[in-house]
């Protein structure tokens, strides 16, 4: 390994002091597998063109998509069952384990009592959202917990011991679906409440001491900005833990780099894991959850899901350690004051959004593609717009480093199971006003809530005309 300071893209150089593992022998996990063979190329190029297909194959991952894998995988003789792995270690959280390996708890964040206020609706057909908003909610204290001798996967932030596993405190297995499931990485048996480590690495690396920031979604924008940074941004404040090396994700976007810059400095050790690799500590340092949006529900009956909690202390220690550096690092240029936020992407595609552009464009907004910027660009726009309005997605994430009052109209389809909740329990605990304008899915209505939609634009006009009438 070889520490090194990594420029990323031109212009951006990234100045961590990192540690990167070596992929070495790590093997895939089972999905990335399965996606080799002739059969999934012949789904992927062909098949999955057909509806009925296609729904099956949503089917497939909704309902027991481990266990088709699993079955898929021995189908095609690659040689992988459960008795090979001895782990089937009972899964607990760090405040009901009674594992000796779990050293100590130091709180550093006292349970806060949480209050988001519901968005406003915006709807040419009167559509109304049947759940109710439960936006107030008691989060759990947050703490620095320490266990000796345990190990990691990158990918995953379950910790592992040779007497149990560790989840964080807001994880429910009964209710929520992991990704490390979805690829085969990790079997969940609901019976014995039991984790079985299918993507095993059998020479981990060792070392002595390190704090785990790791995550399944971590390539996720949003799920990094809500979920990961505000863990590293909170450790990293605290003068007792300067010289602990820290343990993240390998092969993030340049943007999350950038990120991960702004409050970890370029002195502080970080290892780089990627997916399939191991490193084993004598003493592992875990920061206890400071968001937590579940990747999906293992019952698709339920209506109202978990849809995310987070801890607004947390959230604004980022938007400390980090708004001011990046309008620092920029050019004093006047940022627009209204933005909409375009989104490309295969799923949720708004199916009219060269009309919504073209509207906006006559009421002064500018048109904003974030893959086209860095980070410190994203953050500076939206920490000095006035009003922002765009799809529902993960750049709509950077909301967080807004300003108290600024407007986010969010576009977004309605469903039964569309997650209503987030936007509103991440961002008014910022003291930012969230609105919603609905509208309804036209194409692709077999993908659920990624469906593909369309909004009226008299509801786009309502929105406007009544920001305008505050705003003046």
């Amino acid at each position: 390994m070889s520490s090194t300071g990594m420029s990323q893209s031109p212009g951006s150089t990234i100045k961590l002091n990192t540690q990167q593992v070596p992929i070495g022998g790590a093997r895939k996990d089972l999905l990335a597998t399965i996606k080799n063979t002739w059969l999934a190329k012949l789904y992927l190029s062909t098949l999955r063109r057909h509806p009925c297909v296609k729904a099956l194959d949503i089917f497939i991952w909704q309902w027991g998509a481990a266990k088709c894998l699993l079955f898929i995988h021995n189908l095609l003789s690659l040689r992988l069952t459960l008795r090979k792995y001895p782990y089937g270690s009972l899964l607990t959280s760090f405040s009901e384990s009674s594992d000796s390996c779990l050293i100590s708890r130091e709180m550093i964040v006292e349970a806060q009592r949480t209050q988001g206020e519901a968005p406003k609706i915006y709807s040419d057909r009167s559509y109304t959202i049947s759940q109710p908003f439960m936006l107030e909610y008691l989060f759990p204290p947050i703490h620095v917990n320490v266990v000796g001798e345990a190990w990691v996967y990158g990918g995953s932030n379950l910790i592992f011991t040779t007497q149990s596993v560790f989840s964080h405190d807001l994880y429910d297995f009964s209710l929520d679906y992991t990704s490390e499931e979805l690829h085969g990485r990790h079997y969940y048996k609901k019976e014995k409440s039991s984790i079985y480590v299918i993507l095993q690495d059998p020479t981990p690396l060792t070392i002595p001491f390190a704090a785990a920031c790791l995550d399944a979604c971590a390539q996720n924008y949003a799920h990094f900005l809500t979920e990961v940074l505000p863990r590293i941004a909170l450790f990293c404040s605290l003068e007792q833990y300067s010289s602990i090396p820290l343990i993240i994700d390998a092969n993030l976007h340049n943007n999350l780099l950038e990120a991960i810059e702004c409050v970890v400095g370029p002195s502080r050790v970080v290892y780089l894991l990627p997916i399939g690799r191991a490193i084993k500590c004598g003493s592992l340092l875990s920061i206890s959850a400071t968001g937590y949006v579940p990747f999906d529900q293992r019952n698709h009956r339920l209506i109202n899901p978990r849809q995310g909690q987070f801890c607004a202390h947390a959230l604004k220690r980022v938007k400390d350690s980090v708004s001011l550096e990046s309008l620092n690092k920029l050019p004093k240029l006047g940022y627009p004051e209204k933005i909409y936020v375009q989104r490309e992407s295969s799923v949720r595609r708004l199916v009219n959004s060269q009309h919504i552009e073209h509207l906006l464009i006559q009421h002064g907004f500018s048109l904003i593609d974030p893959g086209r910027l860095t980070f410190h660009e994203q953050v500076a726009l939206f920490a000095q717009a006035k009003v922002i309005i765009g799809p529902t997605g993960a750049a709509m994430a950077n909301a967080i480093f807004c300003q108290p009052g600024t407007e986010i109209g969010i576009l977004m389809a309605t469903h039964k199971h569309m997650i209503y909740h987030y936007w509103p329990s991440m961002l008014s605990p910022l003291k930012i006003r969230v609105s919603y304008l609905l509208g309804r899915i036209v194409a692709n209505r077999s993908r659920g809530i990624h469906g593909d939609f369309f909004v009226a634009e008299s509801s786009l006009n309502d929105f406007i005309a009544e920001f305008e009438r505050g705003f003046h």
